[in-house]
């Protein structure tokens, strides 16, 4: 006991817990019983044990995934370290449960398989001299699944370090066997990619992929990248590979043997045999490949083979642990008879899963903790004496809702009689900033306080004892999150963060950043897309071609128009080409080359965009000169309110609460509008502008367009506004009319601060006594006069308008200073990614999906999209889940009886909706957390996608099953696009999928059905640029497009195709650098890009580079025509060129400048012969020096 000892820990405070049971261990004592935790005090109480005997790791086995999960977290606060900060080799290890049973037909889940990978390779490190385990938490179902044997993840496993010598063949081999999958760009986990020399590959065991480059058969370097950028981090000096399936083969195992011979044993037919061995050896992807892992990796073992002999068991809650292993056997036994009797081939559980009887063989070999709530007394038990804050708890809720008491005055009430009975406190403050904000605000009220350091990856939060007794009396903060706070008997008072401000859902790490920066819309196009030239108008894609002009090589971007005409378009101009956005309905009609048909129709939209800006400028006019009611700054009472929020706030999120709150300060009425995806945050924007302006004695009003959105929005209203004293109602149909007359008479006194209601607020007979702040939800959702109403209102008070259709920042910018806007755009850090399972439709998995949801007491969406066949499928389903409570809604119903669906739906009165796609945008039910797609292959990406949003809304994982019918009748597309939806499982890569189908719902949402049309008719990026053009002539701005020189260069430049091969990359590489044309810097560093990526890049690419830097220099001499041959450089000046005459002039009478005129507008220069050497070179400077300011503003000597 030297260890507690030297941190100076009071014997008597660890012989009351971890001491007692450590010196019970040491005894030889083979179970100890511990009773008696309180909150997350068992996880204090497994710190400390790592802490004082660090050689003995603890197994800690829950009945439940998410307790295991919980139990990890509240470690990680206490001190058990999180994970290294390159390399995620934490002190404690989580092994996820397998996302589904070996018997269903599905594809497995990406993340899972690569989170339990990982996690086994963490346990194969840990066994190491060097390994740190301290702490491995798994569920009972984790536990019992088998896993691949610990020789075969090693032998797959494999160490690449800077100086090594390595064959590249056999390095990719290898990569491929791991399981790693080939990709043009590495963004994800578990994927590769290569370009000659280099490999870009991705281990999930780090936090970001790695960009190997070899030199001959060397690793000449090893650089951790952005997969956002991807470009270079910082340089290491080693990377550890480990594989990322759980379908791995040992080298030279006969996997066809195993296969022929579990077909015999089962007498499955020969020619269904022969077909799956067929599949195998074609590399195709099995749906269901999972129920064979026995066949490909050998036997499967128990986890326990993983760790260490001296590991010591702790078990919690054994008989409900039990229970779990019983029944999940029970369960995979019964889908293994049933698939068995469907004729398919299968392994028995005993391969895949470990008896209950295995079990508690193998947890008798070793050192036992059990942990249970009561037990009865007996001399092998451990009591750890520790109260909870239920007082506390109920005390803050009482001051709350009896004096409207400010949360934080409550609790320094609270907190100050604490300290005075000498205890120390530690409150789990969430996220660092909160830590800080919270200090602030309890230092007001006179309270000592100190932070503490929040946990930190690869160190412990604390140096020593978890939790030492401190010197001093006083409260402690640190950021982190803990699951529930306690009391030790004469010393510590945890308390976390929700016990204080209300339930929040679990933390867990930001997602990965998605590829962003400027929109590439150019990489994924296909031959055949349509594409929209800005002086040609719309054409057809026909591909990346090689030509050769005047003995010179170069790509060219080949245009199809109408009557088979051709553009060979030269890659420097691709900034004058953009994707065609703008109809789902079928391909678009091409315009003719020469033709007049593209300028009559952006002349037409010109006319009726000028019309909308009109209508704005007057609204921003009539507003902008009424002198509204400013709301009060925000105080304490609303950081108490703030606190509340369940979730992080994104940046985006945190920008739109910004500009609102400053648009409600100001005394000029707020029209702002808030645009993002499903569950992004937009209603917490609005929450907060109504408790502010609430607050401050004025009413709200929050209209919705359906009635079950407004039960959904009373709701989050009524539960987030309860603490305080602000009444909230609702107003609508289905409300009983005697209440209605009794909450529009209150309205009208004044005794309403916030009502919600359909278009109902908007008739005659609602008053309100003083309306400050309307919030509109989905306003392009409500009809003409309504429409009209809000708009008399809009000069009135403050409007705050939500819709859940992105709006692209294009149309953003376009629309700016007529109409405030704020984007969010990225998803919330807490909330679970979605599971997206791909499988066939299976009895058993249907089944199965309902049971587990309808089990944890959720709800179920089931969308089968055909109104005739929907009843057949209802009825089938009621058949394999009989106790679930089905109801049937479709878009043909009766529009009160579909609303009346809904509305039970959204109040638990059913358990599955079985439906079409009618679920509406922006419902929010937190319970419905797993949706079934039936023949998801009819569905496109965005429907999908927007499908899927509609479930893991709350802190629970979401699962959302494709269902396919049988493989054959799958076509490859649609077999392409599923897969990618399972690959974006991140919340918010929606944004990825489908941007392009969002953003053209998002405009016709916010300006009309009528500018759906113009859209359609020109392309969405002609139309936003007609759209600026409008509004700066309304607003008086000069209107002034961008010179676009052509460039005639003897010289080859463009990107061999044998130095970037993949096409879509090529095309996005040139996209980019034509767009950045005008910034040197900006193609400075996407060269700099180029090299990192691809290695030293050929002449081809830098005369690229510096070709592009020349168009920009000459579109700002208003240059039309660049000819750089024959020794001179010549340019062909616009009219408006800053080139003045006087300028000229001085220019070709200097004597030997080599400037001479050719024509009025035609100016050339004679290259010396230093300078005919490198032509690219001194153009550039020749063209610097040209413009106002540059070196030869005012000589034309230094020109020459």
């Amino acid at each position: 006991m030297a260890r507690c000892d030297a941190v100076g820990l009071s014997m008597s405070s660890a012989r009351s817990g971890e001491a007692t049971i450590l010196d019970a261990l040491i005894a030889g004592q083979q179970v100890v019983v511990v009773q008696g935790a309180q909150g997350a005090q068992l996880a204090l109480t497994l710190a400390r044990l790592a802490y004082l005997a660090p050689t003995r790791p603890l197994l800690v086995v829950t009945a439940e995934d998410e307790g295991a999960q919980t139990l990890a977290d509240d470690a990680t606060f206490f001190g058990v370290a999180s994970g290294d900060a390159v390399a995620d080799t934490p002190a404690v290890v989580v092994l996820p449960p397998a996302a589904s049973s070996p018997y269903a037909e599905m594809a497995p889940d990406r993340s899972a398989t690569l989170a339990r990978m990982t996690a086994l390779y963490r346990l194969q490190r840990a066994r190491e001299p060097t390994g740190e385990l301290q702490l491995v938490c798994c569920s009972a179902a984790a536990l019992q699944r088998q896993v691949v044997a610990p020789e075969l993840l090693d032998a797959l496993s494999f160490r690449l370090a800077v100086g090594a010598t390595i064959d590249r063949e056999a390095l990719l081999a290898r990569l491929v066997a791991a399981g790693y999958e080939r990709c043009p760009a590495v963004d994800d986990p578990g994927t590769f990619a290569t370009r000659g020399g280099i490999i870009d590959l991705f281990p999930p065991l780090y936090r970001y992929p790695t960009r190997l480059e070899l030199c001959g058969d060397e690793i000449e370097s090893l650089r951790l990248f952005d997969p956002a950028s991807q470009r270079t981090l910082r340089r290491c000096d080693e990377l550890l590979v480990h594989p990322v399936s759980e379908l791995l083969r040992p080298p030279g195992h006969d996997l066809r043997g195993a296969i022929l011979t579990l077909a015999d044993e089962l007498h499955h037919p020969t020619r269904a045999t022969r077909a799956l061995l067929d599949e195998i050896e074609r590399g195709q992807a099995l749906l269901g490949g999972e129920t064979l892992a026995p066949a490909f990796c050998g036997a499967l073992v128990p986890l326990w083979r993983y760790l260490p002999p001296t590991t010591c068991w702790v078990i919690v809650e054994p008989e409900a642990v039990q229970q779990t292993l019983v029944r999940q056997l029970e369960h995979h036994d019964q889908l293994y008879q049933q698939r068995v009797a469907a004729g398919r081939l299968a392994y028995p559980p005993a391969a895949f899963f470990s008896t209950p009887d295995a079990v508690a063989t193998a947890s008798a070999a070793r050192p036992r903790i059990e942990v249970r709530a009561t037990t009865e007394p007996a001399d092998r038990v451990v009591s750890l004496v520790a109260g909870d804050n239920a007082e506390l708890v109920a005390h803050l809720k009482r001051a709350r809702a009896a004096r409207g008491e400010e949360i934080v005055t409550a609790l320094a009430r609270d907190l100050e009689a604490i300290l005075d009975e000498g205890r120390p406190v530690l409150i789990a403050a969430g996220d660092p900033s909160h830590a800080e904000t919270l200090r602030a605000l309890l230092e007001t009220h006179g309270l000592l306080t100190r932070t503490l350091p929040a946990p930190t990856p690869g160190e412990p939060a604390a140096q020593g004892m978890p939790l030492p007794e401190p010197a001093a009396a006083q409260v402690y903060l640190r950021g982190g999150h803990l699951s529930r706070g306690f009391r030790l008997p004469g010393s510590w008072i945890v308390v976390a963060h929700d016990e204080i401000f209300g339930p929040k859902t679990t933390r867990h790490p930001p997602p990965r950043a998605q590829p962003g920066g400027p929109r590439a819309d150019l990489r994924e196009l296909r031959i055949g897309d349509a594409v929209v030239h800005t002086e040609h108008g719309i054409g057809r894609y026909q591909g990346l071609v090689q030509l050769e002009v005047a003995g010179v090589q170069s790509d060219f971007l080949l245009l199809e128009y109408a009557g088979g005409d051709r553009l060979y378009l030269p890659v420097y101009r691709m900034n004058q080409v953009h994707r065609y956005v703008g109809s789902e309905a079928g391909a678009p009609r091409l315009d003719r080359l020469g033709g007049t048909t593209w300028e009559r129709k952006q002349r037409k939209v010109a006319g009726d965009v000028r019309r909308i800006g009109e209508e704005l400028l007057q609204l921003y006019a009539q507003r902008a000169a009424l002198a509204g009611h400013a709301s009060p700054t925000p105080g304490a009472d609303f950081i108490d309110f703030e606190q509340t929020f369940p979730f992080t706030e994104t940046p985006d999120q945190l920008q739109a609460i910004e500009a609102t709150l400053a648009d409600l300060t100001t005394a000029r009425p707020m029209d702002r509008l808030v645009c993002g995806d499903v569950g992004f945050g937009k209603t917490e924007v609005a929450l907060r502008a109504a408790y502010l302006v609430a607050a401050a004695g004025r009413q709200v009003a929050v209209l919705a367009p359906t009635t079950v959105l407004v039960e959904q929005h009373y709701r989050t209203f009524r539960e987030r506004m309860a603490p305080y004293p602000l009444r909230v109602e609702s107003v609508s149909r289905f409300r009983p009319p005697s209440e209605l007359r009794g909450v529009l008479a209150d309205l009208a006194a004044g005794r309403v601060d916030i009502v919600v209601g359909t278009h109902r607020l908007l008739s005659a007979d609602v008053q309100f006594r003083d309306l400050g702040l309307l919030v509109l939800d989905e306003e392009q959702r409500f009809g003409v006069v309504h429409k009209e109403r809000m708009k008399r209102w809009r000069t009135q008070v403050d409007v705050l308008a939500l819709t859940a259709t992105p709006i692209p920042r294009t149309l953003q910018l376009s629309l700016a200073g007529l109409r405030e806007i704020s984007v969010i755009a990225t998803p919330p850090q807490d909330r679970l990614a979605i599971r997206t399972v791909l499988c066939r439709w299976d009895d058993a998995v249907v089944a199965d999906a309902l049971r587990k949801e309808l089990g944890r007491g959720g709800q179920v969406f089931f969308v089968h999209n055909e109104v005739q066949t929907i009843g057949e499928c209802a009825e089938r389903l009621a058949r394999l889940v009989p106790e679930a409570r089905l109801v049937i809604g479709h878009g043909q119903m009766d529009a009160r009886r579909l609303e009346r669906v809904m509305l039970d739906f959204v109040a638990g009165r059913y358990d599955v909706l079985v439906c079409t796609t009618i679920i509406e945008a922006g419902l929010d039910i937190p319970r419905a957390n797993t949706m079934l797609v039936n023949h998801a292959d009819r569905f496109g990406l965005s429907q999908l996608y927007q499908l899927r949003g509609r479930i893991g809304r709350s802190h629970l994982r979401a699962y959302c099953y494709l269902l396919l019918p049988p493989f054959g009748e799958v076509s490859d597309e649609a077999r392409v696009r599923l897969e990618l939806l399972q690959q974006f499982t991140q919340l918010g890569s929606g944004f990825s999928i489908a941007s392009y189908d969002l953003e053209l719902r998002g405009a016709g949402d916010l300006l009309g059905d009528r500018q759906s049309g113009h859209i359609a008719a020109v392309g969405f990026d002609a139309y936003a640029r007609i759209l600026e053009e409008a509004v700066a002539e309304l607003r008086g701005q000069p209107i002034r497009r961008e010179s676009d020189p052509e460039i005639n260069a003897q010289i080859a430049a463009f990107i061999p195709d044998d130095f970037v091969e993949d096409t879509g990359q090529r095309l996005e590489l040139y996209q980019r650098l034509s767009h950045a044309a005008h910034d040197e810097a900006a193609i400075g560093d996407i060269l700099a890009e180029i090299r990192d990526r691809y290695g030293a890049p050929p002449r081809e690419v830098d005369a690229l580079g510096q070709l592009m830097v020349i168009k920009g220099l000459a579109a700002r001499l208003r240059a039309r025509v660049v000819d750089l041959g024959a020794g001179r450089l010549a340019l062909t000046l616009e009219a408006d060129t800053p080139l003045s005459g006087e300028r000229l002039k001085q220019l070709v009478t200097t004597p030997n400048s080599g400037f001479r005129l050719l024509s009025p507008t035609r100016l050339a220069r004679t290259l010396r012969p230093d300078e005919q050497a490198q032509p690219l070179a001194a153009a550039q400077r020749i063209l610097h020096a040209l413009l106002p300011g540059g070196a030869g503003a005012t000589t034309a000597a230094a020109v020459a």
